[in-house]
């Protein structure tokens, strides 16, 4: 009789999966290049608050002092 055509589903089989497996990586990759963006502009923020408020807090400092000689 010969083959039934179950070669033909087992390459279908393997090909979707060989397709689902770049697609998995390529998704995997995307999302760890999201994040380390994510972190940079996280640690960026971070910084930029904490100087603000340094900045705020010495004000004030001098604010009190004025407030403290008068």
């Amino acid at each position: 009789m010969g083959e039934n055509g179950n070669g033909k589903w087992q390459l279908a089989f393997w090909l979707i999966t060989a397709i689902s497996g770049v697609w998995l990586l390529s998704l995997t990759s995307g999302v760890v290049a999201n994040d380390r963006l994510n972190t940079q502009e996280h640690k960026d923020l971070r910084e930029c608050l904490y100087q603000r408020l340094s900045s705020i807090d010495s004000r004030l400092t001098k604010i009190e002092t004025k407030i403290e000689r008068r």
